[in-house]
């Protein structure tokens, strides 16, 4: 017992050092300069610190969390691990101290339930460990992002522990643990559930094929009795693509019309492709292993997890539309990669024995593993390295935004809206109670907000900036959207395909209509132009008051051109030299 509490002590330490090792490398590079500011560690990093202090407010997906006017608003993608994620903040604890146990706790589940999964597929329990290890290392880039995907990834393996578990016994208690495990997909985050309801879906196929009635139906049982638990996860899935705002949610977000996946869907795609070329060459190469039941078992895993990704990689063909899927199932694909790699390398290991050594057959199976390994090994300098680095100059400047934010969540006792540069609005939004006029965030437009919404605030934040066809380019993101972007980007793919494969004559091929995206897109940057010089520009006043702004907030040393002490009945009511605070009368 003893022997127990000392391994699960030594566990939880390194786990749990390990998970907040972004975290300390930005308190130590800040130093004695730290006030509570926690810099962005990762891609989006702010993104999602946004959504957990306000973004959580509706159990369990959450409401738009930018804007002050939208604050009751559902969440357009539907996801219960912000509010998972949030839970620690609620319980009273400051955001960096949420933050931290919020990472140890789901990155000590999702080693304890990867574990679980390996020895559910054969592992040994000592070799289980030592997988757990790399596996763990590979998608580490993921599992220290805040909730997504940190809070994310423990209910995929959940499923995946309970679709093992009921293949291996098909009885009452298996099923009933699946059919919950899958359901709750639905809830935690979109692109979860797809992947796992291919998964299902192929393995029915499989059954089909082998005419495994009894499966068959025991597996259709469950799927209709996730779905009951899944109810409400629908329904509101229902109130989000029928929302009135769905199509501007959509455009802003970058789905694009497309029969063309994305460079991204065909670079991860190959190496799903060779991974299960690499199984069933081991099943042909390696005497007996296909008489290995726990072989047997992992392989109707793996194979139906890894079609399904490859089949959502390529939905765009049949759909019409890309929803950015390609950039998003990267995340699911590492780590059914990396499950995949490491669990073939370990019935190979255990079957070296029957190979013999020196044969071409060793050559092969040797050269096939390598071949598989080569994605696993070169994603390991993406998942850890990036994580360790830290702009300290920058992490050591943005504690001077605590004092002026503390002091405002001060004097105000209600939420209120300011006006201020990203870096200043970002940390408003996870430091106080107060909202924003714009966010730093382009991904603010990933909520139900209305395209002319976004370009009326957009246009008021830059009232003291000279608005142009450059700053615009610059800025496209948050002004209209990434779909033009994103469908530009889309089109030059296609037109490099027509002209490797010498399609040029076909309709589709067409280069004239990039000709013609360009002039549609440099049209909506003249638009906005006029709606600025014509509309906001000339009824600032209105603009502000129609979206509340009632403090702005000027960094002297930055905001050189945010002369909001010029605008009429501004009054300055803050400043410790480095941070200002004008209270808005607006007339």
């Amino acid at each position: 017992m003893k022997n127990k509490l000392t391994k699960l002590a030594i566990l939880v330490l390194v786990v749990g050092l390990i998970s907040i090792m972004p975290i300390l490398h930005a308190r130590i590079a800040i130093g004695p300069a730290w006030q509570g500011m926690m810099p962005s560690y990762v891609t989006d990093g702010l993104f999602y610190f946004i959504q957990i202090v306000k973004g959580t407010a509706h159990i369990p997906f959450g409401n738009t969390p930018f804007f002050i006017e939208h604050a009751n608003d559902i969440n357009a993608s539907p996801t219960a691990a912000l509010f998972l994620a949030s839970i620690p903040l609620k319980l009273g604890l400051s955001f960096t101290q949420a933050l931290i146990l919020g990472l140890i706790i789901w990155n000590l589940i999702f080693v304890y339930l990867l574990k679980i999964l390996l020895e559910q597929l054969g592992t040994r329990r000592l070799w289980a460990w030592w997988l757990v290890g790399p596996i763990y290392l590979e998608v580490y880039w993921m599992m220290v992002r805040p909730a997504v995907l940190s809070a994310v990834f423990p209910f995929f393996l959940l499923f995946l522990i309970g679709l093992t578990r009921w293949l291996k016994k098909p009885e009452r208690p298996a099923a009933i643990f699946l059919a919950f495990s899958f359901a709750a997909t639905f809830y935690i985050y979109p692109y979860t559930w797809q992947v796992s309801g291919g998964t299902m879906v192929f393995i029915l196929l499989l059954f089909l094929t082998q005419k495994d009635w009894s499966r068959l139906k025991g597996l259709l049982i469950i799927g209709l009795g996730s779905f009951i638990l899944a109810l409400p996860a629908f329904i509101y899935i229902y109130r989000e693509i029928s929302h009135p705002l769905f199509a501007d949610f959509i455009s802003h977000a970058g789905s694009i019309k497309t029969h063309l996946p994305s460079p991204q869907s065909f670079y991860i795609g190959r190496w799903i492709i060779l991974n299960l070329i690499v199984w069933s060459g081991v099943m042909k190469l390696v005497p007996g292993i296909k008489n290995n039941l726990d072989f047997i078992r992992t392989w109707r895993l793996v194979i139906p997890t890894g079609l399904a990704i490859l089949v959502l990689l390529l939905s765009p063909i049949l759909t019409g539309r890309d929803a950015v899927i390609g950039e998003h199932l990267t995340r699911e694909m590492y780590l059914w990669l990396a499950i995949s790699s490491y669990m073939l390398l370990y019935f190979v290991w255990n079957h070296a024995n029957l190979i013999p050594k020196r044969s071409g057959k060793m050559i092969m199976v040797v050269g096939l593993l390598t071949l598989t390994f080569v994605p696993v090994l070169a994603q390991y300098k993406r998942s850890v390295l990036p994580e360790l680095k830290i702009d300290g100059p920058e992490a050591i400047y943005i504690q001077r935004y605590a004092a002026p934010i503390a002091w405002l969540d001060k004097k105000e006792s209600k939420p209120t809206v300011i006006w201020a540069n990203p870096d200043i609005s970002s940390y408003t939004l996870i430091y106080s109670r107060h909202y924003v006029l714009v966010s730093g965030q382009d991904l603010a437009n990933q909520y139900f907000v209305s395209g002319q919404e976004i370009r009326e605030r957009y246009l008021a934040s830059r009232y003291f900036k000279n608005v142009d066809s450059k700053s615009i380019m610059n800025e496209y993101d948050a002004a209209l959207g990434s779909s033009d972007i994103n469908q530009t980007s889309n089109l030059n793919f296609k037109l490099k395909l027509c002209k490797l494969f010498k399609l040029q004559r076909l309709a589709s091929c067409d280069p004239e209509a990039l000709v013609r995206l360009k002039a549609i897109r440099d049209r909506k940057i003249q638009d906005l132009i006029i709606e600025n010089n014509r509309i906001v520009r000339p009824h600032i006043y209105d603009f502000l008051k129609k979206y509340h702004v009632t403090y702005a907030i000027k960094d002297l040393s930055r905001d050189q051109d945010f002369h909001i002490e010029t605008l009429k009945n501004s009054k300055e009511v803050y400043n410790d030299g480095s941070i200002a605070i004008y209270y808005l009368t607006i007339p």
